[in-house]
């Protein structure tokens, strides 16, 4: 078994003792801060460009989301590890905790009762798909 370093602290870990206090001195500087912000926007409208393209500005699911759930059903009924695991997520409380906004930051629907009703009647229906 290999030996811890001498860099990590000593268990149970007392925070400003073993490690560095919280103080004004101990912040990134204002440029850090800024190019921090920056990079979470970036990865923000990314995510928003990426919705955009599966919700059309009305909120409506577009072809390209369409053939996106389709192909992810079609890939989880043959085995798909990956497939089966954005269906698991998908369907866990813990994607409701993450703001839906479209790119004017404005609050976007969740699927419809019947659209949801769609997804799972399409997720369980037998598979035609042998997989070859």
């Amino acid at each position: 078994m290999k030996k811890e370093t001498s860099k990590k602290p000593p268990k149970p870990f007392r925070g400003a003792i073993d490690g560095v206090p919280f103080s004004i001195d101990n912040q990134p500087s204002p440029e850090a801060k800024k190019a921090g912000w920056e990079e979470f926007r970036k990865r923000r409208m990314l995510t928003q460009e990426m919705v955009k393209l599966m919700l059309g500005d009305d909120g409506q699911p577009t072809g390209t989301f369409t053939e996106f759930m389709t192909s992810l059903v079609a890939n989880a009924k043959i085995g798909n590890p990956k497939a089966i695991d954005v269906i698991s997520k998908c369907m866990e409380d813990d994607i409701t905790k993450v703001a839906a906004v479209n790119t004017s930051g404005e609050d976007v629907t969740h699927l419809s009762d019947t659209q949801f009703e769609k997804l799972l009647n399409a997720i369980n229906a037998p598979s035609t798909n042998t997989g070859e």
